[in-house]
């Protein structure tokens, strides 16, 4: 079973937001997650408020094995450059 880190979108049609789960690697987008970790809101205004992320989760599955989609990687290398 490979792990990925991965986006779950919920929110209206044309307002997307996102939750950041650890998943199976073949599962749906919006399936059953293993964990949650976070959030993510692209149309937060304010850029402190946009990405919320459980930092010790996040570190433990990371090293437990579990690997972040690209586009995931992009978005949480900028948060942990500022944590």
């Amino acid at each position: 079973m490979a792990l990925k880190i991965k986006f779950s979108r919920t929110g209206r049609k044309n307002t997307p937001f996102f939750r950041i789960v650890v998943a199976e690697e073949h599962s749906r987008r919006d399936g059953t997650p293993v964990a949650l970790l976070g959030r993510y809101n692209p149309r937060e205004a304010d850029n402190a408020k946009k990405l919320e992320v459980d930092d010790e989760k996040l570190k433990y599955w990371i090293s437990v094995g579990a690997k972040p989609t690209e586009k995931a990687k992009s978005i949480l290398k900028t948060h942990l450059a500022k944590s």
